[in-house]
């Protein structure tokens, strides 16, 4: 079960050299895959966000972000109207204490705000556990054996030490590979790209032009497929509507951060999944 402070898949900066030992000689059940996970690193090339409130890409942090500047917004509104009732009455000593009042909690709530933009993201407890892997042997036709492979945390079996190898992952055990594996690494264009039926959409979207917070719909353009997804890229997309009603435990729905992708908006989902419930509904067509 994904943790709540824990729901961003980073994405390695480079890939390590791994010590399979044993495990080239085990021989996965069908539908799994045995890999030997990145060690926890402190450079990555982004990340990719899983778990998130209503709205899609949210969390903790930055909802906490998105408090500081609304409560700004309204005390500096409330200042403004202060100052211009002092302006059309400037002999009221009432209408100064209001300005002196509501200037001195708008330059605090500015203060709150600057200082909730400049922390650090809490992100995925990176120096705990990894999120990249090598896959040492594969029942999965798709996957093969030398893939390097992104996957969900704590989705997978974990063995801190097995046949002389440490941090082995068993993929597939618990929840099949293509719901918790989004992406494969293509060394031929040095990229990430999705697997199975995953599409990744950029959202429409309505933003208000005082804030930097945006409202997003439940349609967007297919930037990028896997290989056995319907959609192609450029179409426009219907979502299902349950993608503003995420479970801790939901791994259908990924918000992107990185590389070409790396703007909000962007999500990763899987056109039809494991359960065989549809995310993707339908194409609008002109």
């Amino acid at each position: 079960m994904l943790r709540p402070a824990e729901h961003i898949l980073y994405l390695p900066d480079m890939a390590p050299s791994i010590e399979a030992g044993l495990l080239a000689r085990l021989r996965p059940r069908e539908g799994e895959i045995i890999a030997v996970a990145d060690p926890p690193r402190l450079l990555t090339a982004g990340g990719v966000h899983l778990h998130a409130r209503g709205d899609g890409w949210s969390d903790p942090h930055t909802d906490g972000q998105d408090l500081a500047e609304d409560k700004f917004l309204q005390a500096h509104a409330e200042f403004e109207e202060a100052k211009r009732i002092a302006d059309a009455d400037p002999l009221s000593l009432d209408a100064k204490k209001r300005v002196l009042l509501w200037y001195a909690i708008a330059k605090a709530s500015y203060e709150t705000m600057i200082e909730m933009e400049q922390m650090q993201n809490p992100g995925a407890a990176l120096d705990l556990r990894p999120d990249a892997a090598t896959v040492v042997r594969s029942g999965v036709p798709q996957i093969t054996e030398g893939d390097r492979i992104i996957v969900a945390p704590y989705a997978a079996w974990r063995f801190m030490h097995l046949l002389g190898a440490s941090d082995v992952l068993i993929i597939g055990a618990d929840d099949p590979w293509d719901e918790i594996v989004p992406l494969v690494w293509n060394p031929l264009s040095a990229m990430w790209e999705l697997t199975s039926n995953w599409v990744s959409l950029e959202l429409a979207e309505n933003r208000h032009p005082l804030s930097r917070k945006a409202s997003y719909r439940h349609y967007g353009e297919v930037i990028a497929t896997g290989p056995d997804a319907y959609s192609q890229i450029g179409d426009t997309v219907l979502l299902a509507g349950d993608r503003l009603e995420p479970m801790p435990d939901n791994c259908r729905w990924f918000v992107t951060r990185f590389g070409s992708w790396d703007r909000p908006g962007v999500i990763m989902v899987r056109e039809i999944d494991g359960d065989g419930v549809r995310r993707v509904l339908a194409t609008v067509v002109e």
